[in-house]
């Protein structure tokens, strides 16, 4: 199975490498010395003992920026892998340099293509878009998809119109997004149009990737398990910012009896079912006819739960579930892109749809950077 690192990894790897931010001279010039200390190992992430199921707090405060600078050119998987880069992080472009021999491909994502009139299509979002970039149908009406579905010269004159763009942006492809936008509605006439696209795409050796939407339905966490995890939450100081070393201790206190109550409720949680009967937009019959036309399918298992329905980002029974319906026989596997966050969501957080929690995030909110003498004193 060939992986799709999220456009969040490059978040991810930023937080590895970022600064901290500091109150005071003092404390910038320690921390300069501290990140100077260990922003580069001389060892992996395997090597050092990170790559495990129950991190601990003291190793996420040591470790928090560092990498291996021997390792990071060297590939470890043998499949694609494709990294989103987006605007929220103005990072993004300094780790895919960094780390660029990790990828196979690149993707911005503030493509647009915009439909003016009748064989009419206008491209915006250029500006630093290389490699393989998303491109989003923006301000796309239902009328305007039907015009489209409904005209060879209008679907003939978008697919040349892509080529001629990819020719003169030097680009290796497309990334589109355009399944979700349209639901459940027009799904043979949009596979007509794909396959049309990927044809003229090909003939010009440019690939195309389609973002696809989850292929099983979210569900709900059995009520008495998400009952006991509510409450166990409740109790503790998980979720709340701490700033005195008592605090801190209390919040270490709170974390290893989370550990051993996840340890003690393990065969519990692996029998537990995180998705419904019901399938998603996209199917295996869709899925079946596009596998041959398209090079690949970046799959977006990730966002599972909602601010009505709280709870696991990516549950991995349902990440598996997603997969296998799709392609039950493994005929395609190498075709799947399987969508990898590194992030969670805050529901508690100002708005309708809450805001997504990085790594950094966590280190402000726990208070954890400013306890690594402690816990290096205290190991």
């Amino acid at each position: 199975m060939r992986i799709l690192c999220a456009s969040l990894s490059l978040t991810m790897i930023c937080w590895l490498s970022e600064g901290t931010l500091s109150k005071t001279d003092a404390k910038k010039g320690a921390t300069k010395k501290l990140e100077e200390k260990v922003l580069h190992s001389d060892k992996n992430v395997q090597d050092r003992g990170l790559v495990v199921v129950d991190p601990k707090a003291k190793d996420i405060i040591r470790e928090h920026r560092s990498y291996c600078s021997k390792k990071m050119k060297e590939r470890h998987f043998s499949g694609d892998v494709l990294g989103y880069i987006t605007p929220w992080n103005n990072h993004g472009y300094d780790i895919a340099k960094i780390f660029g021999n990790k990828f196979t491909l690149i993707s911005p994502v503030w493509l647009q293509v915009k439909r003016r009139g009748k064989e009419m299509f206008q491209f915006t979002g250029l500006h630093d878009a290389d490699k393989v970039p998303r491109i989003l149908f923006d301000g796309w009406t239902y009328q305007d998809f039907e015009s489209v579905f409904g005209s060879e010269d209008e679907i003939e004159e978008l697919s040349k119109n892509m080529v001629l763009l990819a020719k003169n942006e030097n680009f290796d492809g497309f990334v589109v997004e355009v399944w979700s936008q349209l639901g459940n509605q027009k799904q043979t006439e949009l596979i007509h149009l794909l396959i049309h696209l990927s044809e003229a795409l090909h003939e010009a050796q440019l690939k195309l990737i389609l973002v696809i939407p989850p292929a099983v339905s979210a569900g709900d966490l059995d009520e008495e398990i998400k009952g006991t995890l509510d409450k166990f939450v409740g109790n503790t100081n998980l979720g709340r910012n701490v700033d005195l070393l008592e605090g801190r201790k209390a919040l270490q206190r709170d974390l290893d009896r989370l550990d051993q109550w996840a340890e003690a409720n393990g065969p519990e949680f692996k029998a537990l079912k995180f998705w419904t009967n019901q399938p998603g937009m996209f199917t295996k019959k869709e899925f079946d006819q596009l596998a041959s036309a398209i090079d690949s399918f970046s799959l977006m298992t990730y966002d599972y739960s909602a601010p009505h329905r709280p709870g696991p980002n990516s549950p991995l029974p349902w990440v598996r579930a997603c997969v296998q319906v799709l392609d039950p026989d493994s005929k395609w596997r190498n075709k799947i892109l399987l969508g990898l966050n590194f992030y969670g969501m805050d529901y508690s957080a100002l708005g309708p749809s809450g805001e997504p929690i990085l790594g950094s995030r966590i280190i402000e909110l726990t208070g954890l950077e400013e306890t690594f003498e402690i816990i290096k004193s205290n190991p």
